[in-house]
């Protein structure tokens, strides 16, 4: 039908063919793509990377960073032993490991030869460009700081990220909550990693000399219940928890009750002097043991028996006797006493964590009292305790009758939006603060010259209680013993509580020359974070670099090499979060390790304005 038209049109009509043929390759290329997008976007809406946990001043304890996977298609490998000998070199897997895994799955597509491993490895076995070996991309979760209070914070599971154990497994689906760019937010605790570090130290010491079967401390702000430490043994390596045996590694501050044994004699002291003033002066005599009808409490000093003869509250306190307390005991009526144990939390869960990660301790009903039970409960038998619920009743004692609850989590916040902060939470108490006062200087005689000789230091005044429990079983007490050390700092006005247990330790360990030994180990290890001045420490910071000058005038970051830790954090927080505040910004300081600073990104120099966050590396090897 075209041989009878002109040559133009038919040249017109082909090109015509050939442009609508075009379009529609085009268009159908347009829904291909819109299509692939749509999936891309779709899939990423489903991702949501882990929010990390930091401590209270920003430094990293878990964070989620990209990683690898090795890809090993069978079918694509030309020489399997070559193959296997080279990616050895690279990989935790040996040639043997990894020439077994391809034999194995030789007729999959595909396998994964290893998992979670960093992409600097990665891009350098995709280098030897081996025939059949991909990598694909997934997330890890890194521990910076290793074994740094991995009891409280946890791990997670290999292959998705689930939190199986500590505030990872508690806050699981909080951390992988979507809030902001496909990141889950940040869980900032309330611990100090330069205390945790040092308090992690001195216990391990201890624990290991000791060959306890667990030991546990915590370190709590007096005034606003914050944890700042809180230690468990044995721990593990959270980056490697497949690799240790972590059933038996909790973390016993919340979950381990057990008898508190003479650490109970505050707290019956404070109800004598509370409802029986005028006893303050009264003695009684101690002539080693007390009989009653179904048993007797004895005095014991290296598994002797010890007469303390008359002895005063004061002097019961100081030399830990146990036949006195029961006697002052005695003026008491068992609801007050029952009244008193519940209004300081003893037989309730302090709710620091939910309830099912929180053991609530053991206090027996009022009607389920016996005789024995007014004799045993004030040297702290038939009772039991956990070290979080002792450590928030003792903060009673020490803040003129304000019981405070003991808190974990700071502040739960993605970018700028802040999405929980911690209140601190108080309620008063019975115990009237003159009492207090009266029993707090008891205390301060138990470490000046009492049982906790061992607990002093000279750089600030300690007030404190030793115990020594030995441990029940169904059969009865057994050969170990629980030696633990509670205390206060600085006497007049403590501002810091600690507590210290060592539990399954042999006879010739007491909470005097074990705990309080420990207890003063460790604050000779902090007195500089806690006790040395700011002015000092601003001296040191402008002598390595002045920087109100570069800070407010030219905003610039700097040179952060050999700053230390506290030096780093103290720029954040005079500089950095001012800035912020005055500019309507959030640039995030994101600091990994501890020591002294061995690099930084961005480089010095860089303007603030430019970046929307300071990444800072450092190394303990300059110490």
């Amino acid at each position: 039908m075209f041989s009878n038209q002109p040559l133009y049109l038919k040249k017109w009509f082909i090109l015509n063919i050939f442009f609508i043929i075009i379009f529609f390759v085009i268009v159908l290329r347009i829904i291909y793509l819109v299509d692939i997008f749509s999936k891309t976007d779709k899939s990423k809406k489903n991702i949501v990377v882990r929010g990390a946990i930091t401590d209270r001043n920003g430094v990293h304890l878990a964070i989620t960073e990209e990683a690898s996977s090795i890809l090993i298609k069978p079918d694509e490998i030309l020489d399997p032993e070559f193959t296997a000998k080279y990616l050895a070199g690279y990989l935790d897997l040996n040639y043997e490991e990894i020439l077994q895994k391809i034999y194995l799955n030789q007729n999959r597509k595909s396998f994964l030869l290893e998992r979670k491993i960093d992409n600097y490895i990665s891009e350098l076995i995709l280098d030897l460009n081996l025939p059949g070996v991909y990598k694909n991309h997934e997330y890890k979760r890194i521990y910076p700081s290793n074994r740094l209070a991995s009891n409280l914070i946890g791990f997670v599971r290999r292959d998705n990220l689930e939190g199986l154990s500590g505030l990872e497994a508690i806050y699981n689906d909080i951390l992988n909550t979507s809030i902001y760019d496909f990141y889950g937010p940040t869980l900032e605790l309330t611990i100090d990693s330069l205390i945790q570090n040092e308090f992690d130290k001195v216990l391990l010491d201890y624990f290991e000399a000791s060959k306890a079967q667990k030991a546990i401390g915590i370190m709590m702000d007096l005034k606003t219940g914050e944890i700042l430490a809180l230690s468990n043994f044995p721990d593990y390596d959270p980056n490697f928890y497949y690799k240790e045996n972590v059933k038996e590694k909790h973390n016993w501050a919340f979950s381990f009750p057990f008898e508190p044994g003479s650490i109970m004699k505050p707290f019956f002291v404070a109800m004598v002097l509370n409802d029986y003033p005028e006893l303050q002066n009264h003695k009684v005599e101690c002539k080693g043991e007390f009989r009653f009808k179904s048993g007797s409490v004895r005095c014991l000093r290296n598994h002797k028996i010890v007469a303390h003869g008359l002895v005063d509250l004061e002097k019961i306190i100081e030399v830990s006797c146990n036949v006195g307390i029961i006697q002052f005991a005695k003026f008491l009526d068992k609801n007050h006493i029952y009244k008193y144990l519940l209004e300081l939390g003893f037989g309730q869960k302090t709710g620091i964590v939910p309830s099912s990660w929180e053991h609530a301790g053991y206090l027996p009903r009022l009607d389920h009292w016996v005789e024995s039970t007014q004799y045993y409960f004030p040297i702290g038998q038939g009772l039991s305790a956990t070290p979080i619920q002792l450590i928030k009743a003792f903060s009673a004692l020490i803040n003129g009758g304000i019981l405070l609850d003991p808190v974990i989590v700071k502040r739960i916040y993605s970018k700028d939006k802040v999405i929980f902060s911690f209140v601190p939470q108080m309620k008063t108490t019975s115990f009237r603060k003159k009492s207090l006062n009266s029993l707090q200087n008891y205390l301060l005689k138990v470490v000046e010259k009492g049982t906790g000789k061992l607990a002093k230091v000279n750089f600030v005044n300690v007030i404190g209680k030793t115990g020594t429990s030995q441990k029940s079983a169904p059969y009865g007490y057994t050969n170990l013993y629980t030696a633990s050390f509670i205390g206060a700092f600085p006497y007049p006005n403590p501002k810091y509580s600690v507590l210290i247990i060592f539990d399954g330790v042999s006879e010739e360990y007491s909470g005097g020359n074990l705990s309080a030994l420990a207890f003063s180990k460790f604050l000779n290890q902090i007195k500089k974070i806690l006790f040395l001045s700011d002015s000092i420490q601003r001296i040191n910071l402008k002598e390595k670099i002045p920087y109100k000058k570069i800070y407010f005038e030219d905003h610039i970051v700097p040179n952060f090499k050999d700053f230390s830790l506290r030096e780093v954090i103290q720029w954040k927080e005079e500089i950095l979060d001012p800035y912020n505040q005055n500019h309507n910004r959030s640039i995030f300081l994101e600091i990994y390790g501890g020591g002294y600073v061995v690099k930084q990104i961005p480089e010095q120099n860089t303007d603030l304005k430019e970046i929307s966050k300071i990444q800072i590396y450092l190394s303990e090897e300059n110490f």
